[in-house]
């Protein structure tokens, strides 16, 4: 064929065609034997060109590389290469070989072309089912594969996808796309992630298997270790994490306790409703001993405070711990117990806790504070396994809810329904307090560590004989003035100490001459105080320095100017206080102290020579905290109530009326002084001067 022929024809695709003298190369042929079955046989074929090349030159034959096999591109072998079924079984591969078989013969008898395609396809059926009994075929099934299978590469589309190792096909990146997004904290279903990844290998070419296929070998390509730790961390750490367990001589007897809250699975009265109240527990780690305790209906800083204080209270407990192990809630990690928020110690540091910068009660009682990781109960697993034996204790009660919905008894709401039934708070933590001392005095258990010399000891008997250090706080009543609520630092302004208590603002000290060297014109120079109160008596509160130095007793501000409701004599008294202040500016030392001790003082003085001593024990250790001597302050002011001498120091006079209302907005139902819990030196003064 010469070029003139080949003028008004479509131009080559030389992509598709390939010189004489490499396919003579590729198909160990001599190049002109070769050149002579173009001219001969292969022009006439379509097969063969005699042209110029595109770059130019002489005119040489040209080959179309589908001529054979040998000639073909990498892409092409791949694409026409016969289909790997090695990943399916002898079954699946045996009908697929069947479907091709009646593909060529509808092939064959179409090229031949007797009868029409309905008559053809018929009888390859009829034919098919007498050699190939187990093969399901019709005449639309006959033209489905037939319309499927374009080249033998495609012999893959014609096995049955309903069984075999579908997961094989997949291709690497598709399952590197599943695994990430499968992955998530946000727990995406399977089948969100596969047809995600269907999408992606759609576009991305790469081949992908089906849902079913997918599913079932999840685990195999996932290991479920790996599927809870990035999915749910929090389980994974409870439940599948491995951890360091620690020796039981790690911790002294009464060095460590741990902290923490539990609801209680069971319901009783509470006012004119029902709830279920909450237990805030303290436990020593060496001794699992109980040590303090209080029920409540709901768990805040307040019974945080008064569980520690029936735990240092109580002698059998030697004075207390040297070291803290507590939760990292809310309650726990509030700004009383350490001086500074979360958010503070967050802003300093990277880790949960600035355990180096805690400050407030624990630093104040000489006791170092240690923290667990949040949501890790294993951080505190002695006091968490003591919360299920009590599971026994809750089902001694009908109102038992069960520990969780699977386990609801059905008659609860029918008990519910009869108050009669529904126990009382008091009767729970009375029953709950013989409880707790039958535990801390049982010694039926099989805790290997509570034993001494091979005998099984109970762990009061434990705690007593391993205990070997007591600690006594250097003045008695220190403890309760420090276990009081702690307000955020704050500063001295013109009218004394602003607190917000329940969005309500109290001012107190406006006439206190301690707080003078703390005023300032600006805020910023106004060095910062702290403050504690007692919620049951909010008329005065007690203010230390950022050292936390005790300052003075501040009196509620006085308020005057309304009409009919303060007296003249009232507001007389408020003007006179006044410029009794302005006038102490200019006469500083007009009402220094004296040298000789006052009739209030020498009572005092009586009242220490009889207080009984302390026994001292083995190993006995004085614990200074800044704020040792205040308690002596409140006895004094005691005494001065009880011989008349209010007058040497300015009275504290009552608030105003909404007082009344916030201190019942503080949610403080029980008072935590009651014979469970020692007794409160702040009870009588209050007493008194209601």
């Amino acid at each position: 064929m010469n070029l003139a022929h080949r003028s008004n024809l479509k131009p080559l695709d030389f992509a598709r065609l390939v010189s004489v003298g490499i396919a003579a190369a590729a198909l160990g042929l001599n190049a002109g034997s070769l050149a002579r079955i173009c001219r001969e046989t292969l022009e006439r074929q379509g097969t063969a060109f005699f042209v110029t090349p595109p770059e130019g030159g002489q005119s040489q034959w040209f080959i179309q590389r589908s001529y054979d096999p040998r000639l073909r591109t990498p892409q092409e072998q791949a694409m026409h290469a016969p289909s790997d079924l090695a990943c399916f079984s002898e079954r699946q591969r045996a009908a697929a070989l069947q479907r091709r078989t009646c593909v060529e013969r509808l092939r064959v008898a179409r090229v031949a072309g007797k009868g029409t395609m309905e008559t053809l396809a018929a009888a390859i059926v009829e034919h098919a089912r007498t050699c190939f009994p187990e093969l399901k075929i019709s005449r639309s099934r006959l033209f489905e594969w037939d319309r499927r299978f374009a080249r033998p590469s495609d012999l893959i589309l014609l096995v049955d996808q309903r069984g075999g190792d579908q997961c094989s096909k997949a291709s690497p990146e598709a399952w590197a796309a599943f695994r990430d997004l499968f992955l998530h904290e946000n727990q995406p279903t399977i089948k969100q992630c596969w047809k995600e990844v269907r999408a992606l290998a759609n576009e991305k070419g790469w081949r992908w298997c089906s849902y079913t296929a997918c599913a079932g070998q999840l685990n195999d390509r996932i290991p479920k270790q790996q599927q809870i730790y990035h999915r749910t961390p929090a389980t994974y750490r409870q439940q599948m994490a491995p951890f360091t367990a620690q020796h039981p001589e790690s911790w002294r007897a009464g060095e460590l306790y741990i902290g923490d809250h539990k609801e209680l699975d069971l319901i009783c009265k509470w006012g004119k409703g029902i709830i279920r109240p909450w237990l805030t527990a303290w436990i020593d780690w060496r001794t699992r001993k109980l040590v303090g305790y209080v029920l409540s209906d709901s768990p805040n800083s307040t019974t945080i405070l008064a569980a520690l204080r029936h735990a240092l209270k109580d002698p059998s407990n030697m004075g207390g711990p040297a070291h803290v192990w507590i939760d990292n809630g809310k309650d726990y990690d509030a700004l009383m117990f350490h001086g500074q928020t979360k958010k503070q110690r967050r802003a300093r540091i990277k880790p949960r806790v600035d355990e180096a910068r805690s400050l407030g009660i624990f630093n104040a009682l000489d006791i170092k504070a240690h923290f667990a990781i949040a949501h890790n109960p294993n951080g505190k697993a002695r006091l968490e396994r003591w919360f299920r034996t009590l599971e026994g204790f809750f089902k001694t009660f009908d109102t038992y809810t069960g520990d969780c919905i699977d386990n609801k008894p059905e008659r609860l709401n029918e008990i519910l329904a009869k108050p009669r039934l529904i126990p009382t708070f008091e009767l729970v933590r009375d029953r709950l307090a013989t409880h707790i001392g039958g535990y801390n005095a049982d010694t039926d258990h099989s805790i290997d560590d509570l034993s001494d010399g091979g005998e099984t000891i109970s762990p009061t008997e434990a705690y007593a004989r391993w205990c070997d250090t007591k600690r006594v706080m250097a003045d008695d009543a220190s403890l309760d003035l420090l276990l009081m609520h702690w307000h955020k630092p704050t500063t001295v302004g013109r009218n004394g100490i602003t607190i917000n208590l329940c969005g309500q603002a109290l001012h107190y000290g406006q006439h206190e001459e301690a707080l003078k060297r703390f005023k300032a014109l600006k805020k910023s120079d106004r060095p910062p105080v702290n403050v504690s109160y007692d919620p049951h008596a909010l008329q005065s509160i007690r203010v230390f320095d950022a050292q936390w130095r005790f300052i003075c007793t501040a009196p509620m501000n006085d308020v005057g100017g309304i009409a009919g409701r303060i007296s003249k004599d009232n507001i007389a008294t408020m003007s006179r206080n006044k410029a009794l202040y302005n006038r102490g500016q200019k006469h500083v030392a007009e009402y220094g102290l004296t040298s000789t001790l006052s009739s209030e003082e020498q009572l005092m003085d009586v009242v220490e020579r009889e207080r009984q001593p302390i026994a001292e024990p083995s190993s006995t250790r004085i614990v200074q905290t800044p704020l040792d001597g205040q308690g002596k302050e409140v006895e004094r002011e005691q005494l001065r109530t009880a011989v008349g001498a209010e007058s040497m120091s300015p009275p504290i006079k009552p608030g105003p009326s909404a007082l009344e209302k916030l201190q019942r907005n503080l949610r403080l139902p029980v008072r935590y002084e009651d014979d469970a819990l020692p007794y409160d030196p702040l009870q009588k003064l209050r007493e008194q001067r209601s």
